[in-house]
């Protein structure tokens, strides 16, 4: 979990001097929740999963938990494992935007739902990976702590020594497969998001803070290790999403606007979207529209595996094309540029919103896997070239790649 590593444990094992039920946290039987789930992003390495909720058919956990990944397995209560992919998410980076919507094949019949009216009090549920600890552990935790200095170090040389076998106490990091509850008091808004004292773990991240036994008004976002702080994204904009797809049929969408309106048209849906392809009144288009039908972009000329919504920007994962040049045909470069696209696996294209629906605006393209972008086919083009090949580079590449050096 982003930023959490024991967060509460370390304020209520050196702070509180009542030892008695320190950890307030208590042990739920996972089959008695079963739309609480474990996502697992593929990343062999991690040593918890984050948690998510079903909602209908999708599944509502933090933007953080799918950084860097477009397919996801869902881990049931019942050993079933589910295929989840991106639907929508916000920032990452910023706590109150840091949700995800995924979506499902199918639709498990959730009893929960999102909700924006905060309560008092409320619950966490989720796989975090500290265990519960007794009080007689809390006790020699401090101890522990105490005869290392704890005072003198700084947060990171402190989560160091609660992440090693502690005395008497062992490893407290290791019980991420145990479903947990957590209550939340003092659950407000705040200009970071929605703020709650509850305690969370690594293996919390995603999870839903509940309210009213079925409502959730956020997921766990980050933690403060130094207190019992959480913060959690707000869900307005998921809310938005997962209502967005309830109001559209598409079966309706596809047989009376798609393949009436557009003639010899084709179709095919890419997460939340669809890309039509067809001529109206002669004229030959190539949309992007959203389940609603609603068109998106004109212009589109492009085959994404995938398109990912964020503050105003769609971006696209396509195969990497060739970009070819008017001047690269008869000079050899075209042939150049086709051998060298073929050493790219992928390549990311973000276009901004704009009022005239043109995809050919505001279009940046990055071959690098987002570490750069260029807006026009000769900067990408030049990337893939090293600057020892430019350098002893024919002058008629450079002058058709707009090379100035």
């Amino acid at each position: 979990m982003k930023k959490i590593i024991c967060a509460g444990c370390v304020c209520l094992s050196l702070i509180s001097k009542a030892f008695s039920e320190i950890d307030t946290r208590q042990y739920v039987d996972w089959k008695n929740f079963p739309n609480i789930v474990k996502i697992e992003t593929g990343n062999s390495y991690q040593d918890a999963y984050c948690t998510g909720t079903e909602i209908g058919q999708y599944v509502i956990t933090a933007a953080h938990c799918v950084e860097g990944f477009d397919s996801f397995t869902i881990l049931k209560n019942d050993g079933k494992k589910l295929a989840a992919t991106i639907k929508s998410k916000g920032n990452a980076k910023i706590p109150k935007d840091d949700w995800a919507v995924l979506s499902l094949s199918d639709d498990p019949q959730s009893k929960y739902v999102l909700s924006d009216k905060l309560s008092f009090s409320g619950s966490l549920y989720g796989f975090g990976a500290l265990r519960i600890l007794t009080d007689e552990e809390i006790l020699k935790m401090r101890q522990f702590l105490e005869e290392n200095s704890y005072a003198f170090l700084d947060i990171d040389e402190v989560v160091k020594l609660l992440q090693s076998d502690i005395p008497g106490v062992g490893y407290i990091y290791n019980d991420g497969d145990r479903l947990k509850k957590s209550s939340c008091t003092n659950i407000r808004e705040t200009n970071k998001g929605i703020e709650a004292t509850c305690v969370a773990s690594s293996g919390n991240s995603g999870g839903g803070l509940f309210v009213d036994n079925n409502k959730i008004v956020g997921v766990v976002s980050s933690g403060d290790i130094m207190n019992e702080g959480v913060t959690f994204a707000a869900l307005k904009s998921a809310n938005d999403i997962i209502q967005q797809k309830q109001t559209c049929d598409e079966n309706f969408v596809v047989n009376n606007i798609f393949k009436k309106e557009i003639e010899y048209s084709s179709h095919k849906k890419i997460g939340a979207y669809y890309q039509v392809i067809g001529s109206k009144d002669g004229w030959g288009i190539n949309r992007l529209t959203d389940l609603c039908g609603n068109v998106i972009f004109e212009n589109l000329f492009l085959k994404p595996y995938s398109i990912e919504y964020n503050n105003g920007v769609y971006k696209f994962i396509t195969k990497p094309l060739p970009p070819m040049l008017s001047c690269g045909t008869e000079n050899g470069l075209n042939s150049e540029l086709f051998e060298r696209i073929k050493q790219i696996d992928y390549q990311i294209i973000l276009i901004d919103e704009n009022s005239e629906k043109d995809a050919h605006k505001s279009r940046r393209i990055s071959i690098d896997g987002g570490k750069t972008f260029y807006t026009t086919k000769e900067e990408v083009s030049a990337s893939m070239f090293t600057e020892e090949e430019k350098k002893h580079m024919r002058k008629e590449w450079k002058e058709c790649l707009k090379i100035r050096k």
